[in-house]
C-alpha cells in the first residue's frame, strides 16, 4: 500500500501545483503571450507530475526499461504494439457498429473529402498514441511494477484500474482572461474536480473505465510488458475520437441510457462489451505468451506461428552455468529481461523446458574447454615430444552427466 499512496500523493502534489502556481505563471506570461488560463494550469500540472515521477521512479528503482514495461527488443515491441493497435481499432469499431444499429449515434451529414478524412484519421491516431504512451507508461508501467513488487499482481491490477478510471473525470474548466484573480488557481482546481461532487451521475462511466483498466492491467500481467496495452489503448482512443468528431449521441431513444451522460460514448453498453472482450483478450494473450515462451527455449511442441530465435541460449553463450545446483545458478545468472519467463514456466511445472536444453549445451562447452586446457598444459610440460605419444600421455576427457528428470537415469553429453 505504500507504493499506492506514493503515486496518489504524486498526483495530489500535481493538482496542488495547479492551484498554487498557475496564477503567478499567468502574471509572468500574460502580457507577452495570450495563453488561456486553464491551458496554462494543465501544463503546470503535467510538468509537476513529470518532475515528481522522475524523482519517484529513481528513488523506487523504477527507472529501468523492465520496470517501465519496455523490456522487449525494439522490433518485437513495435510488432506487438501494432498487432494490438489493429485489435483495438477493430473491437472498438464493432462497438460503434452496435451503437449505430441500436440508433444511439447520429452521424453528421456534412461530407468530408478524402483528403480531409485522411487528415482527420491521421491526427486522431497520433492523439491516441500520445494518450496511450503517457497513461500506459505511468500506470501500467511504473505504478503497476511498484504495486506488484509490494502487494502482488491482484492488488496492482485493481489499484491501477481505480486510478485509471478516476483520472478520466478531471474536467477541463475554463476561466476567461478578464475574470482571472489571485484565487483563480484554486477555482481552476475546484472546477477540474467538480464531477466527483455527483458520483451517481458518473457511476456508469466510472465502472466502464474501471473495467477497461482491469483488462489492460491483466494483459500487462500476462505479457510482462506494455506493448499490447499501448496498442489496444491507442486503437480504442483512435476510434472514439473519430466517432466523436463525426457523430453525436442520441438522447431521446429508449436505449439511450446505455450511453453515459459523461461523454455520450462509454457506459453500460461499453461495460458489457469490455467484459466479454476482456475474457477473449486474456485467452488470446495467455496462449500466445505460453507458445512464445516454449519457442523461446526451443521446445519442439511450440507453435510455429511464433517467430524468433532461442534467446535464452544466445544470452547465456558468454555466461556458462557451473556448480552442483545448476537450476538455481541458472535463475541467478539469467539476464533480468528473461527471469519472468522462467518463473512463469516454473509456475506451470515446465521449468525443465528452460533448464535442460541450456544445461546440455553448457555441459558440451565445459567439456570442450577442459580438453583445451589439458592439451595446453601437456604442451607446456613437455609431455608431447612426439606426436605418436600424445594420445598415451593426454588425459582422457571427463564425462559430464545431465539430469534428465530422474536421478537413476543420467544422460551423458
Amino acid at each position: 500500500m505504500r507504493a499506492f499512496l506514493l503515486f496518489v500523493g504524486l498526483m495530489i502534489a500535481a493538482l496542488a501545483a495547479i492551484a498554487v502556481f498557475t496564477y503567478p505563471a499567468w502574471l509572468l506570461l500574460h502580457p507577452h503571450f495570450n495563453f488561456p488560463f486553464h491551458r496554462l494550469g494543465e501544463r503546470i500540472g503535467m510538468l509537476a507530475l513529470l518532475i515528481g515521477f522522475m524523482f519517484v521512479a529513481k528513488r523506487a528503482g523504477l527507472a529501468d526499461k523492465q520496470s517501465l514495461g519496455y523490456a522487449l527488443p525494439r522490433r518485437r515491441f513495435v510488432h506487438e504494439m501494432l498487432l494490438a493497435l489493429a485489435i483495438g481499432a477493430m473491437t472498438m469499431l464493432a462497438v460503434v457498429g452496435i451503437m449505430t444499429a441500436l440508433g444511439l449515434l447520429r452521424w453528421s451529414d456534412a461530407g468530408l473529402s478524402a483528403t480531409a478524412l485522411t487528415q482527420l484519421l491521421a491526427a486522431r491516431l497520433l492523439s491516441g498514441i500520445a494518450v496511450a504512451f503517457i497513461e500506459e507508461t505511468f500506470l501500467r508501467g511504473a505504478m503497476f511494477t511498484a504495486l506488484e513488487r509490494e502487494s502482488g499482481v491482484r492488488a496492482a491490477i485493481v489499484l491501477t484500474a481505480v486510478i485509471y478510471s478516476a483520472t478520466h473525470f478531471f474536467a477541463s474548466f475554463h476561466i476567461a482572461a478578464d475574470r482571472v484573480t489571485a484565487s483563480s488557481g484554486f477555482d481552476l482546481l475546484a472546477g477540474t474536480l467538480h464531477l466527483f461532487g455527483n458520483p451517481l451521475a458518473i457511476l456508469d462511466a466510472f465502472l466502464c473505465l474501471f473495467a477497461v483498466g482491469v483488462v489492460l492491467a491483466v494483459i500487462r500481467a500476462v505479457t510482462g510488458n506494455i506493448a499490447a496495452c499501448l496498442g489496444l489503448h491507442a486503437g480504442w482512443v483512435w476510434v472514439m475520437l473519430v466517432t466523436h468528431q463525426l457523430s453525436a449521441p442520441v438522447r431521446d431513444e429508449p436505449l439511450s441510457f446505455l450511453l453515459s451522460g459523461f461523454d455520450g460514448f462509454v457506459g453500460w453498453l461499453v461495460l458489457g462489451w469490455t467484459t466479454l472482450l476482456g475474457v477473449g483478450l486474456y485467452e488470446f494473450y495467455s496462449r500466445r505468451m505460453r507458445a512464445e515462451r516454449l519457442h523461446l527455449v526451443g521446445h519442439p511442441d511450440a507453435s510455429p506461428s511464433i517467430g524468433g530465435r532461442p534467446l535464452l541460449r544466445r544470452a547465456l553463450k558468454s555466461n556458462p552455468i557451473r556448480g552442483p545446483d545448476r537450476e538455481n545458478d541458472l535463475f541467478r545468472r539469467i539476464p533480468e529481461s528473461f527471469s519472468d519467463d522462467l518463473v512463469r514456466l516454473k509456475r506451470i511445472g515446465r521449468a525443465d523446458l528452460a533448464v535442460r536444453p541450456i544445461l546440455a549445451r553448457d555441459a558440451r562447452d565445459l567439456r570442450t574447454r577442459r580438453q583445451q586446457r589439458r592439451s595446453r598444459r601437456a604442451l607446456r610440460g613437455g609431455l608431447c615430444e612426439r606426436s605418436g605419444d600424445q594420445s598415451d600421455h593426454s588425459p582422457r576427457p571427463s564425462r559430464v552427466f545431465i539430469e534428465s528428470g530422474s536421478s537413476d537415469d543420467p544422460r551423458i553429453e
